[in-house]
């Protein structure tokens, strides 16, 4: 990191300058530190146009919001929350500031020149209520680490070939779906009761969360199936970057032998924690 070299001062007969360009030196150096922080906690998924919310901004009581911290481009900036009770007309949103002075009592400031000047800036995002887009970035299109984030994975379903099942698996709901991004790894957690899984399927099919889009992932973990509430049922296996195909695949852990059909009674459990590489 960033230091500043002391050791040819020698009081009171050697000074060293103490410029701007010093001052912007030990900020960068404070920038630095938290950024190495923050990139050991995003991990490989880090893209610098991207905006990741690393703590806070915690939806709690009646439309509130905690303070939090968003880090974008390489800068962790502070974000107020919200905590009055008003609902939204429209979306959170946040929008960017660098130019609000901190105020007294650390400015105005005189400078030698004679000219008071603000020069203690807080850099920040402020969380308001406005149009999908107007803002810096929506909240709901940051990327929230180390906490519960859901979607919407797209179903697909195999016959032993290879071929995919057009329709040959469907869900009238989830109990749980949500992904958990933790620097190196992401856990999946899925749960449902109406599964339909079509006749001659061999392999199921999850999508994975988009933000793990073209990267090298892997993962493998056991998978329940159960039939209508009663005690039949079978373990699977559940992979990702082992058996071929691009999201979590589900087969029967008996090679070569399809899935039994369900008809919105199969009921899945799955829990898979991925390595990201």
């Amino acid at each position: 990191m960033n230091r500043i070299k002391t050791s040819d001062v020698s009081d009171p007969s050697i000074q060293q300058p103490f410029t701007a360009r010093s001052l912007d030196f030990l900020q960068d150096a404070n920038k630095e530190v938290v950024s190495g922080i923050a990139l050991g906690l995003i991990g490989k998924i880090y893209d610098p146009a991207r905006y990741y919310l690393i703590g806070g901004l915690t939806s709690y009581g009646s439309n509130q919001f905690t303070d939090g911290y968003v880090f974008f481009n390489g800068e962790l900036y502070f974000v107020k929350g919200k905590t009055n009770t008003s609902p939204f007309t429209n979306i959170p949103v946040l929008t960017i500031d660098t130019n609000t002075s901190i105020g007294a009592p650390y400015d105005p400031l005189i400078f030698t020149d004679g000219v008071s000047r603000n020069a203690h800036f807080n850099r920040r995002f402020n969380l308001i209520d406005a149009i999908a887009g107007s803002g810096t970035v929506d909240l709901q299109n940051c990327i929230y680490i180390n906490r519960r984030s859901s979607y919407s994975p797209v179903l697909k379903a195999y016959a032993g070939g290879g071929a995919e099942v057009v329709g040959g698996f469907s869900t009238g709901g989830y109990g749980l779906i949500y992904f958990v991004l933790d620097g190196a790894k992401c856990e999946v957690v899925i749960t449902g009761d109406s599964f339909s899984i079509a006749a001659g399927v061999r392999k199921l099919e999850f999508s994975l969360p988009l933000i793990l889009a073209g990267l090298n992932i892997g993962g493998v973990s056991n998978c329940t199936l159960q039939y209508g509430g009663t005690t039949d049922g079978l373990p699977l296996l559940a992979t990702v970057g082992v058996t071929g195909g691009t999201g979590i695949i589900i087969e029967n852990i008996l090679n070569n032998t399809d899935i039994p059909t369900a008809t919105a009674n199969g009921q899945l459990r799955l829990h898979i924690s991925l390595s990201i590489n």
